[in-house]
């Protein structure tokens, strides 16, 4: 069994992940707030589907693009050579992202995470399309 209490605990590691890139000036601007929202309500629509039991996918595949995307945080700075918003919380949550990563690996084929990893990325893409959608719709 999945360690279940780690993956239902994503809505609580984004917000203090998102608190953390909101709390840099230059990330106050609307389509990023509306991001986060967006992205927080996808995580407790997948985190529902997984109690009620209708599919654990979805919040896997959540897990999965929060998990990837924590590296990008210490790239980024290293590219930068200074503190990229989100830095400090990624290298916090990255031996969590590790473990729960290595949970995934051992419990489900190799066929499996590669998919819910592809499935990740591609709905945090669509999530960014209609905040750039508004963002350009905006009268400057």
């Amino acid at each position: 069994m999945f360690s279940i209490l780690f993956h239902i605990s994503l809505p609580l590691v984004f917000l203090l992940h998102s608190a953390e890139e909101l709390f840099d000036r230059s990330q106050r601007q609307v389509t990023a707030i509306v991001l986060r929202i967006t992205a927080f309500s996808l995580i407790l629509v997948s985190v529902l589907f997984a109690l009620c039991e209708i599919s654990l996918y979805p919040l896997l595949a959540a897990s999965w693009a929060f998990y990837l995307h924590l590296p990008l945080h210490c790239g980024q700075s290293l590219f930068r050579l200074k503190y990229t918003p989100g830095l400090v919380t990624a290298l916090l949550l990255i031996p969590y992202a590790c473990f729960v990563a290595s949970d995934l690996l051992r419990q489900l084929d190799w066929r499996t995470n590669l998919l819910l990893a592809a499935a990740g990325i591609i709905l945090i893409c669509l999530l960014r399309l209609p905040a750039r959608l508004f963002l350009k719709s905006r009268p400057v």
